[in-house]
């Protein structure tokens, strides 16, 4: 893959619950703009705030949003190795473009 492929922020509402909405909306801008590729849970850092079903859920909506228009890149890097399987696991199923 060539160009650019940023990770994608999870935006967060007041209870600290990932706000899909955003989600979606940040995603489209992304890829008006041209992106090659997005990273979803990669290096924006909220993947020490969240749990790894909140984790799966965002790369999920990420997949579903994206719908095949540039290639999905999910972070499964985790402070237990036990996470980062179950991150990778989750990706692989969901069809994640790579890991």
């Amino acid at each position: 893959m060539t160009g650019s492929t940023p990770p994608v922020v999870t935006p967060f509402n007041a209870d600290y619950s990932p706000e899909f909405g955003a989600l979606r909306d940040g995603l489209e801008r992304l890829i008006t703009a041209g992106v090659h590729g997005v990273i979803s849970g990669g290096s924006t850092g909220e993947n020490y705030a969240m749990t790894v079903e909140e984790r799966l859920a965002a790369a999920r909506e990420t997949i579903r949003v994206v719908d095949g228009r540039v290639p999905v890149i999910m972070g499964t890097g985790a402070m237990l190795p036990a996470d980062s399987m179950a991150l990778a696991m989750g990706g692989k199923s969901m069809g994640a473009d790579a890991l």
